[in-house]
């Protein structure tokens, strides 16, 4: 059962990221390669898709830091994704806080009250 659980959530990946989890036939060994993404495509990712792929990568290190891999490429792919995270945070919450202060205030006319 656990098996079917992890190829569900495998397939559930975009076409770039899917070929970069393949198994091989002597036990699941996980391929380490990668294309790295670049600044317009990472800016250009919906919500979900930079969320999955920040979990994507945590799970990649983990997985080659286990096996002895180096993860230094991984990790810098991590940090690009996980900035984008946060900028956007910084950006939302910026918004909210301005939309927040920016309240409607009445028309004051200049000229009713010099009349």
């Amino acid at each position: 059962m656990q098996i079917k659980r992890e190829r569900v959530i495998i397939d559930t990946y975009d076409k770039i990221t899917l070929p970069l989890l393949q198994e091989k036939k002597m036990g699941r060994k996980l391929e380490f390669d990668f294309v790295p993404l670049t600044h317009d495509q990472i800016r250009q990712l919906s919500e979900e898709d930079l969320y999955k792929k920040i979990n994507y990568f945590k799970r990649m290190i983990r997985e080659a830091s286990r096996v002895g891999k180096d993860t230094h490429t991984l990790e810098v792919e991590f940090c690009y994704l996980d900035h984008e995270r946060i900028m956007r945070d910084k950006t939302r919450q910026a918004h909210s806080k301005f939309v927040k202060k920016r309240t409607r205030r009445p028309f004051k006319n200049e000229y009713e009250k010099s009349a």
